[in-house]
């Protein structure tokens, strides 16, 4: 997780993340992305990479970037037989079949066509047009699960063999699932229960598992000691013991509505936790059997987008992919969840201003500091907000630029023309009197304040734009002004303060529109990135030190810089080839990586590789 939040200055918050609380959260593809159709039935991978997405309305091709349609053509037989997608799957030889309402098809990535295979009066046909699941076996055998029954296909006679009974009993017309075990045995999910057979057997026989005759199986899995899940449609989870051949509820819930009883899909993720698709929401099952259940919320653009779920699928990256009735597709990334947009929300539900220039945390409470809608308080345990302005509160200005914890709860609100203000997080009072001198109130009345930071020895350095800089000890209420003056040989080289950091040596940084001052210990300041003979300097935005005890500097225009006992050096931080002039923002994370804020977007950096990777905002596929 990120140390601080102190994040973007003077981004749009399209662009504003920060670290969140709930683990699951989606990014989302749909029709204005270019999805056929926003009905997603099913998802597979292809051996490519490539996502394809079965919808009522087409099959779906995507790539990453951008989405190819299949749709029935009249009068070509090379076309696919059906846009209503039920299933999909890919062979050993790299051939997908997509089953539909109307027909099978055989997708030959080659050539970019489709062979179609019907129902008709050949016993060696399919068995029925409405196909549910295809599935290959680890024999190379491609299974088809149909409205009537089970058809196997054979490659080399490019013909079916139909089973419709076995051992007297009708196998149920609607075929859902087909599952494989590691031993070879084969489970049949259907519409009145589930079936066994194996595929080392000369003649398949199919024996019914008795007592599953009450389910209607929509989907089977392996679970993980020698058990098979299953997905029914009234009956929620339910565990099926391969050993004692005995059924149990693989959920324990109470009251639990009838929607949500019917699960549609089951699938693991890496980390070993069950997802559950059902009619109404998605269930997050963990190993000690926690639930997270997800609803669709529409002030939540982050959230699930539908509560009807359809289809799931894992993607070779381990990402998620959730399939939803007339809400596209949602997408969990586990390398990615760990940031959500924030947007302007007028309901209360969301920031009140859309632009975000700092960040700070208390406890569970994350304050934003806006610019034009005073600070934003979001608490995040119960996911509210509230709003400290000029109308509610002693606030003076609702342009905001700086935040700071200082001695515990006490949050130091720096403004754009109205000086400083102080407010007790635990209190939800404003404390300006009580801490700061009633001298150091008024000199900094109608002063932007850009920078906060306190030190190890109860000082609070302010940096101002266009008084220089403060020292203010709350001890004493005594305060010491820093500033440039020409001639005086020890001054900032600006008045323009834009950034502060105090490293571990208790050098304190200050980083001004003409360049980088270091103010030691003793009080001697020295400048960096700044000519003196032409009053001219590089514009800081920020500083950071890292746990190695590096120094970066972020600049308006030359990039971004390292310092060590060596002395500064550039760093190369590019998109595409091109140099990044504007470093806005620098945070570390717990492997010593680097969060980058900049004019290009978020730029996650390995100071180790010297590397760089930008954080973009479309989906990409790995």
């Amino acid at each position: 997780m990120l140390k601080h939040l102190a994040f973007l200055l003077f981004f749009s918050i399209n662009y504003v993340c920060y670290c969140q609380t709930q683990p699951y959260q989606f990014s989302h593809l749909s029709t204005v992305d270019g999805l056929s159709q926003s009905a997603v039935i099913a998802i597979h991978q292809d051996k490519l990479g490539q996502i394809w997405i079965g919808t009522r309305d087409g099959l779906n091709k995507y790539d990453g970037t951008k989405f190819t349609i299949y749709r029935n053509e009249e009068g070509n037989p090379n076309s696919i037989s059906n846009n209503d997608i039920l299933s999909i799957h890919e062979d050993q030889d790299g051939f997908l079949w997509i089953g539909t309402y109307n027909g099978l098809n055989k997708y030959n990535p080659r050539t970019d066509t489709f062979t179609r295979f019907f129902h008709n009066q050949d016993n060696t046909s399919l068995s029925n047009n409405t196909i549910w699941i295809v599935k290959t076996l680890s024999n190379g055998q491609v299974w088809v699960g149909t409205s009537e029954g089970l058809s196997v296909y054979n490659k080399t006679t490019n013909a079916f063999s139909n089973y419709l009974n076995t051992s007297g009993r009708p196998i149920s017309k609607r075929v859902m699932s087909i599952l494989e075990t590691k031993t070879g045995a084969v489970f049949v999910g259907t519409g009145a229960g589930i079936y066994k057979t194996s595929i080392g057997l000369p003649v398949l026989e199919f024996n019914f598992i008795e007592g599953s005759e009450a389910f209607y199986v929509q989907d089977l899995i392996a679970g993980m000691h020698n058990n098979i899940l299953i997905a029914t449609r009234s009956k929620s989870v339910l565990n099926y013991s391969i050993a004692t051949n005995a059924f149990s509820a693989y959920l324990k819930e109470n009251n639990i509505d009838e929607n949500s009883k019917n699960v549609r899909q089951l699938l693991f993720d890496d980390n070993g936790t069950l997802w559950v698709g059902t009619y109404n929401g998605l269930k997050i099952v963990h190993k000690n059997k926690k639930i997270v259940n997800l609803q669709a919320d529409i002030d939540n653009k982050n959230g699930l987008s539908k509560n009807s779920i359809k289809s799931l699928f894992k993607d070779k990256k381990g990402s998620v992919w959730i399939g939803t009735y007339y809400g596209g597709i949602n997408i969990w990334d586990e390398t990615n969840v760990n940031f959500i947009n924030i947007t302007q929300n007028q309901k209360g539900k969301g920031l009140n201003y859309s632009v975000v220039s700092s960040i700070e945390n208390y406890k569970d409470i994350i304050f934003f500091g806006t610019e034009g809608g005073g600070v934003n308080v979001w608490n995040k345990q119960n996911n509210t907000y509230n709003y400290i302005n000029q109308n509610n509160s002693q606030l003076t200005d609702n342009n905001i630029k700086s935040l700071k914890i200082v001695d515990g709860s006490l949050l130091w609100i720096g403004t754009f023309g109205n000086g400083l203000a102080v407010y007790n997080a635990e209190t939800n009072k404003f404390e300006t009197q009580k801490i700061l001198s009633k001298t150091l109130i008024d000199t900094l009345s109608n002063t932007g304040v850009y920078a906060i930071k306190n030190d190890n020895f109860h000082n609070v350095w302010i940096g101002t734009f266009g008084q220089g800089l403060f020292k203010f000890n709350i001890n004493s209420k005594k305060y010491q002004r820093i500033h440039s003056a020409h001639g005086s040989g020890n001054n900032l080289s600006s008045n323009l303060v834009r950034a502060i950091c105090i490293d571990s040596n208790n050098n304190v940084w200050v980083g001004t529109e003409k360049g980088l001052n270091k103010i030691e210990e003793n009080g001697a300041i020295s400048s960096f990135f700044y000519d003196e003979k032409v009053q001219y300097g590089d514009d800081i935005l920020c500083i950071y030190e890292d746990v190695f005890k590096n120094l970066w500097v972020g600049t308006k225009s030359k990039g971004l810089y390292k310092y060590n006992n060596s002395g500064f050096e550039a760093v190369n931080l590019s998109v595409g080839g091109i140099r990044i002039p504007s470093v806005h923002s620098i945070l570390e994370d717990n492997k010593g990586q680097l969060w980058i804020s900049t004019n290009q977007g978020i730029i996650k950096y390995n100071s180790e590789l010297k590397e760089n990777t930008t954080l973009q905002s479309n989906r990409r596929i790995n």
